[in-house]
């Protein structure tokens, strides 16, 4: 049997927040919900169906399980609208006056090396691992603020060849992405949010749906981007290679256990863009300087 901490009979706060985020589901529906819940927080190790069944004592049995999933009608869309509507509500009273926020967007794979009838699986590239993995791929937005960190929205991405296998519109990380971006609504609290990306992200039209929202972007930058300084066209890695170190600007992160940088700052034209600031930046090792990182 899996080994859990606690039980949702004793777990009030949890019991009281998806209460909260209920919609109307039918008490048994809702039992279903809060055992799951329940079960992917607390359980250790794997957290299968079966797992949840047997180490969760508000839970029914896994055929009762996997028909609520499968068969049951429910609207996990009205679902996460509550949610979202709680967390806008919880940050308008959380959180402070002129505050400034992150939203911050990225992407997890999970992967599934032996598994074959999973549906949605694909080849997903997996930077931990440094290449493609068959996985499960899922894009979330977390808006940080203050000493608050909150998940907000979470979805699937698809490969066109699984889109195609659904009969559903595909839909690239970056357009995902940019569904986050335009369905956040600055808290009233906060003067200004700043978008974060990697740079799988960062792209005209992401960065254009982060200025229509009035946000700013903060994006890591490929080395192949062109750049124009002193009205020399070239690619940003050779305007890199062309600093004097001498020209470099130190920065110290205290959050980083006081790490140092040196800085390189650009401004003008990156890419489709008249205009863009990036920074070319160098973690000092000891006497010498590491590949630098581009935001």
């Amino acid at each position: 049997m899996p080994v859990i901490s606690t039980i949702l009979n004793t777990n009030a706060e949890l019991y009281n927040y998806l209460d909260d985020v209920n919609y109307g589901m039918s008490k048994p529906q809702f039992n279903h919900l809060s055992s799951i819940v329940n079960g992917l927080i607390n359980i250790r190790g794997n957290k299968t169906i079966s797992a949840i069944a047997e180490g969760i004592l508000s839970a029914k049995d896994k055929s009762s399980i996997y028909k609520f999933l499968s068969r049951s009608k429910w609207d996990d869309s009205l679902l996460n609208t509550n949610r979202i509507n709680y967390l806008n509500y919880y940050i308008r009273n959380n959180v402070s006056a002129n505050s400034t926020g992150f939203l911050v967007i990225d992407d997890t794979v999970n992967v599934k090396k032996t598994a074959k009838k999973i549906q949605g699986l694909s080849f997903n590239h997996s930077y931990a691992e440094g290449k493609r993995v068959w996985s499960h791929c899922v894009v979330s937005s977390n808006f940080v603020v203050n000493d608050l960190s909150i998940p907000l929205q979470f979805q699937p991405y698809y490969s066109k060849n699984v889109c195609n296998d659904f009969n559903k519109p595909f839909k690239s990380k970056v357009d995902i992405a940019m569904d986050f971006i335009n369905d956040f609504n600055k808290p009233e609290n906060c003067d200004s949010i700043y978008c974060l990306i990697d740079s799988w992200y960062t792209s005209t039209p992401l960065i254009e749906s982060c200025l229509q929202k009035g946000f700013h972007l903060i994006g890591a930058v490929k080395s192949n981007r062109i750049v124009n300084p002193f009205g020399l066209r070239s690619k940003l890695s050779r305007l890199a290679d062309s600093i004097d170190p001498i020209s470099l600007d130190v920065v110290t992160i205290k959050d980083k256990g006081y790490k140092g940088y040196k800085v390189y700052r650009y401004e003008g034209p990156v890419g489709s863009f008249e205009n863009a600031v990036v920074l070319i930046c160098y973690e000092i090792n000891g006497e010498d300087l590491e590949p630098p990182i581009n935001i």
